[in-house]
């Protein structure tokens, strides 16, 4: 998709051929939308096979393709439809089939697999004193996979040098089950209190909310978009981004609404001045569960004694 708009705002014209269909193309949906807007052609369930030359032209040879079962990806595989070959003529053939890792400057015995440096949960890789993360250690290739594992790197190097055991102490900051880490808590492990448990959506109540819209990233016209290499998505502006900050529910964490206190039927919830959590007087506390479910950020979690 990069490659065929490239050649839209270079003034030229771009087909790109794909031996699947469209529901099986891994490309985001916003991207196969934006390019077709910007008069990208696809043509789907076509394979090139080979390239010749006439007269100055590339003839590229193509055949068509039909689906098959599903492969390991979950995606139905493409089988060549047999006598079904054709020519298309063109005066650039670009492949744009993937992209791989640059991982030929690192040293000799660092481990690698299928094209990602190999590594151990805290970044360590076989070598000593080197560590990977990021795109070159993982096919999660996201920017919030790669910030995580930035943040587990620092952390690592950190222990490396303090001589820690890193693996244990990333252990100790996970967030529920992991991978996802917390570098505060890792910081300042005293500090603030945590539970492990993940709050889903499903467990917040949602009587305490109400609903707001999402703000959306501006587009810069067609037209405009066409004509240079330019973001096509504006950022949110700064009040864009404010309100959409606080459309965010806080799982897990007290905001202070105080429900926990109003609602206690045995006064057993004790505000703390200067404090972000209430404290529970077991003495009164009967056990309702009152404060668990009127929490609207399940902050609070309700668990029997062990006896």
């Amino acid at each position: 998709m990069d490659v065929a708009r490239s050649v839209i705002r270079l003034g030229k014209k771009a087909t790109i051929l794909y031996r699947r269909s469209r529901e099986e193309m891994p490309a985001f949906e916003e991207e196969v939308v934006e390019a077709l807007e910007e008069g990208v052609k696809i043509r789907y369930l076509v394979n090139p096979i080979g390239i010749k030359e006439k007269d100055g032209l590339k003839r590229l040879e193509c055949i068509r393709m039909k689906l098959g079962e599903k492969d390991e990806s979950g995606r139905r595989r493409p089988e060549p439809v047999p006598n079904s070959n054709s020519f298309i003529e063109a005066d650039s053939v670009i492949i744009a089939a993937g992209e791989e890792i640059e991982i030929s400057f690192l040293p000799k015995g660092i481990g690698r697999k299928e094209g990602i440096v190999l590594t151990q949960m805290d970044g360590r890789t076989a070598i000593e004193r080197v560590f990977a993360g990021g795109d070159i250690a993982s096919t999660q290739r996201t920017v919030a996979y790669a910030i995580g594992s930035g943040k587990k790197a620092a952390m690592a190097i950190d222990c490396y040098l303090r001589g820690k055991n890193s693996e244990e102490a990333i252990r100790q900051i996970l967030v529920g089950d992991g991978p996802s880490v917390s570098i505060f808590r890792y910081l300042h492990p005293e500090e603030r209190p945590r539970s492990p448990h993940i709050v889903d959506f499903e467990e917040l109540n949602m009587d305490y909310f109400e609903t707001s819209r999402r703000e959306k990233e501006e587009k810069r016209p067609l037209r405009e978009r066409k004509k240079g290499f330019g973001e096509v998505t504006s950022t949110l502006t700064e009040e864009s981004a404010l309100r959409e900050g606080e459309r965010c529910f806080s799982c897990g964490t007290c905001n202070e609404c105080e429900n926990c206190y109003i609602f206690c039927p045995d006064a057993s919830i004790l505000k703390r001045e200067g404090k972000i959590f209430h404290q529970v007087d077991y003495d009164f506390c009967k056990g309702c569960g009152v404060c668990f479910v009127e929490c609207p950020r399940r902050a609070i979690s309700l668990e029997e004694e062990a006896r």
